[in-house]
């Protein structure tokens, strides 16, 4: 099998007439990356989901096939669609495993360790920022098992958060998707006014 490539938006900042904002999904094999969701980003997956459908081309996208929601940085038309899709999603009584994950910064991470404020320096729009607003808004009551994870990818350090207990592991390595068996997901460093990168899908050699 493939890997494709849906791309569901890529206008910057707001939507326009034409495009919508970030929000790609990467399919393969063992399953579903969905990198970045802008606002209105669960629409847009059910449209696409809609237009396969009535395509006749055989093809599908399932939610529940979704592995990953991997963020390239922490701007809100990058981001501001997650919350209201995993909230549909544990709606839907999901129960599979979803990693989300995305960059930050060492000053960040050290602070979540700490349990301590984070430095005025920190961008509001770092996803560690993020992340801790999502838990106060009551991500923690989702009954799907979500794996939280932050990085500074330039260091290669990566620590994942429990929202129920507010604790803070250090990870020996950036996690992987759980049913992954025949894909890897890498990340590179970008330049950009917060923490940012950019993601990779890799899909390993297949039989015959």
């Amino acid at each position: 099998m493939a890997i494709d490539v849906h791309v569901l938006g890529t206008a910057s900042a707001r939507p326009t007439n034409d495009r919508a904002v970030s929000g790609s999904l990467v399919k393969g094999p063992n399953g579903i990356a969905v990198i970045d969701a802008g606002e209105g980003f669960q629409t847009r997956f059910a449209n696409q989901r809609r237009h396969l459908k009535t395509s006749g081309s055989g093809d599908t996208l399932k939610p529940g096939r979704v592995n990953v929601l991997a963020f390239t940085h922490g701007h809100l038309d990058h981001t501001w669609g997650a919350l209201p899709w995993l909230q549909s999603m544990d709606l839907e009584n999901r129960q599979q495993p979803l990693l989300v994950i995305g960059p930050t910064s060492l000053d960040a991470i050290e602070a979540l360790k700490q349990g301590a404020p984070f430095p005025e320096h920190i961008p509001s729009a770092d996803l560690a920022r993020q992340f801790v607003a999502w838990f106060a808004l009551g991500v923690e009551r989702l009954q799907m098992p979500i794996r939280w994870v932050l990085g500074d990818v330039g260091e290669d350090v990566w620590i994942e958060i429990d929202p129920l207990s507010a604790t803070v592991t250090t990870l020996e390595r950036m996690p992987q998707p759980k049913e992954w068996r025949n894909m890897t997901l890498r990340c590179f460093p970008t330049v950009h006014s917060v923490p940012s990168c950019g993601w990779m899908v890799e899909q390993g050699p297949m039989p015959g």
